[in-house]
Order: C-alpha cells, then sequence, then structure tokens
C-alpha cells in the first residue's frame, strides 16, 4: 500500500510538472519537454490510480483526482466523445498532410504509394491543401490539376536536406513567404490567398524532427545522454520556431489559418505558443483521439489545422491512411461575415 501511493505520488508530481512546463517561456523547457510527449500516458496512469483508490474505498484517490482536474482544465482533453466530419456547402475545406516525401524514400514496402496518396487527395477535392515533405520531382505537374495556383518551396539553390512544403489552392494566391530556420532541414511557408472578395494568409508550417522515438528503449541504451542532448536541442528549436511563425502572425493583418506538423502535442510549450488566441479544429469539431501520428502504437496528436477567431470550424475529420509515417487531416471552416477583410 505504502509503494502504491508512492507510485501515484511520483505520477502525479510528473503531471504537475508537465502543466507547469506548458506555462514556461519559450526556451525554458529543455529536456523538460519530454513531459510533454508523455501526458496521455500519465493521465491515463492517473486515472487508473484513481480508479483504484475508489475501489478500494480509500481517500487517496484525491491526489489523482485533484491533479486530474487541474490538467483537464490546462490541456482540455486528449479524447472527445462527440464531433461532426460532416461539412456544408460553402464551407472551406483545408487538408494538411505531412507525406515523407510521398515515400520516395521507400520506407513503406508497397508499389505506388505516392499514387496512392495523389488518389486520396484529388477524392477528397479540399479547397486548400498544405503539403509537408514534399517531394518535387514526381508530384509538382500534372497530378493535381484541380489546383491551378500553388505554392512550392524548391529552387535549385536550395541546400541539399532541405525539407519542401508546399500549398495548393483552388483559389488565387495573391503573394507567399518563406520561413528559414536556423540550422535546421525544416521550414515553414505562408501565402496570402483571396477567397471570393476576402483575402486570407495560410500558414503551411514544419517543426523540428526529433529524428529519434524518445521512448525508454532509447533513453535506457548506451548513448542515452547523447539522446537526451539531441532530444533538449530538438525542443529549443521547435520553440524558436514556433516564437518566429507567432511573431509574424502577430504582425499580419489578415485573417489567419495555420496548417501543419509541429512534432509535438497539444501539451506543450511549442503549441503553446503558436496557438496563441487561435482556435483548434479538433477541439472545436473533432472525436476520438484526433490521431495523426502512432508512437509505440499510441495515439499522438502532432498535426493541427488552426485558424484565427475571425472563422467558424464546421468539422473536422482524421484520416488513417497508411501511405506516412503520418495521417492526415481535413476541416472546414467559413470566415464570419463581420470580420472580412478585402484586399
Amino acid at each position: 500500500m505504502f509503494y502504491r501511493l508512492l507510485l501515484n505520488i511520483f505520477f502525479a508530481f510528473l503531471l504537475l510538472i508537465s502543466i507547469i512546463i506548458y506555462y514556461m517561456g519559450i526556451g525554458n523547457a529543455g529536456i523538460f519537454g519530454v513531459l510533454s510527449l508523455m501526458v496521455p500516458i500519465l493521465v491515463f496512469v492517473n486515472l487508473v490510480f484513481m480508479i483504484d483508490w475508489v475501489i478500494r474505498k480509500n481517500s487517496r484517490f484525491l491526489l489523482s483526482f485533484i491533479t486530474l482536474t487541474i490538467s483537464y482544465f490546462v490541456f482540455g482533453s486528449f479524447f472527445k466523445l462527440f464531433g461532426n466530419n460532416e461539412s456544408a456547402i460553402g464551407d472551406l475545406k483545408i487538408l494538411t498532410y505531412n507525406t515523407r516525401s510521398f515515400n520516395n524514400n521507400e520506407a513503406i514496402k508497397e508499389p505506388d504509394i505516392d499514387k496512392k496518396i495523389i488518389k486520396f487527395v484529388n477524392d477528397l477535392d479540399p479547397d486548400i491543401i498544405c503539403f509537408q515533405e514534399f517531394y518535387h520531382i514526381k508530384q509538382y505537374d500534372g497530378n493535381f490539376k484541380n489546383y491551378p495556383y500553388r505554392f512550392v518551396d524548391f529552387n535549385e539553390e536550395k541546400p541539399k536536406g532541405k525539407i519542401i512544403q508546399a500549398i495548393f489552392s483552388k483559389h488565387p494566391i495573391l503573394n507567399e513567404k518563406v520561413f528559414e530556420f536556423k540550422k535546421s532541414g525544416n521550414s515553414a511557408i505562408a501565402a496570402n490567398i483571396l477567397i471570393n472578395q476576402d483575402t486570407i494568409t495560410v500558414y503551411n508550417v514544419h517543426f523540428e524532427s526529433f529524428g529519434i522515438v524518445p521512448d525508454s528503449e532509447v533513453l535506457k541504451n548506451e548513448n542515452s545522454g547523447r539522446t537526451l542532448r539531441k532530444i533538449t536541442r530538438t525542443f529549443i528549436k521547435q520553440q524558436e520556431q514556433s516564437l518566429q511563425i507567432s511573431n509574424d502572425i502577430n504582425l499580419n493583418k489578415y485573417q489567419s489559418v495555420l496548417c501543419g506538423d509541429l512534432n509535438n502535442t497539444q501539451f506543450s510549450s511549442v503549441y503553446r505558443e503558436v496557438i496563441g488566441d487561435f482556435q483548434d479544429s479538433f477541439l472545436e469539431t473533432g472525436h476520438g483521439f484526433g490521431k495523426t501520428f502512432s508512437l509505440k502504437g499510441f495515439p499522438m496528436r502532432i498535426d493541427y489545422i488552426l485558424a484565427d477567431n475571425s472563422f467558424e470550424f464546421t468539422s473536422h475529420t482524421n484520416y488513417e491512411v497508411e501511405y506516412s509515417d503520418h495521417f492526415p487531416v481535413m476541416a472546414t471552416l467559413k470566415l464570419k461575415s463581420d470580420k472580412a477583410t478585402v484586399d
């Protein structure tokens, strides 16, 4: 009983620390930011402890109950019972998808993965597509004929190893912007898009990747010190990148939508910096776990569609198609009539 209580205190403490880290300033989380990846697990463990104490009719259930209550009001729910995946006529459909270069590296040992991705996206027929890890050679021309307007962040002078992002649109792209991240192969892009008579800005971001899965086996191996340092550097880079994007959003005069792969969860200070006063399509209209990535079989949400309060989300859908290591997300939204900006 005593050791059970000690374990309960330990896991409750970790969850409380993760809450504190969520509110820490940019650049201060460091290695402790790893806890943001573990929040769903910590919630589950605390829930098990709480139920166990309740069954034993022991008041110690209050320890996890209070901790879980605090975490709910801070983080919100990572599982939604109800949602909406039906769009209405006139809603703007936006898809975000990290394609892992359309399987150009043949990580998935199946034929024609690139063609399956192309067909899948074309069948969904969104109004705007935000691709991360786009592959320019096979996919740039001819495969997305419904999208006359496109911005692909590629040129022959782009340094080797830089990951390509792309925005495809049925609506006119007025101008474009590239955000190069320091000492990183990742980047972000933005485009001002004319929707009827309104101009909106769509950000397509791809934050620093871990390059490893930070699980217990990795952390136990003989290079654990090096692994921890790499994880720390990744979090710091993500925080710098999120600050760079949020600063631009704050200066932008147009209504904004942000899509992409943050490579971190909704429980991280990285997410908190980016989302600011934005809405999260999953939290607004999603359901289930909202899984966009699988960590050793555990569902994680690291790909997002966010929008400022000028918009109203009407649906959110996760697609569990195994054409990449990420799952695509599509949301529909509409611009509130009293918030329009005419360019």
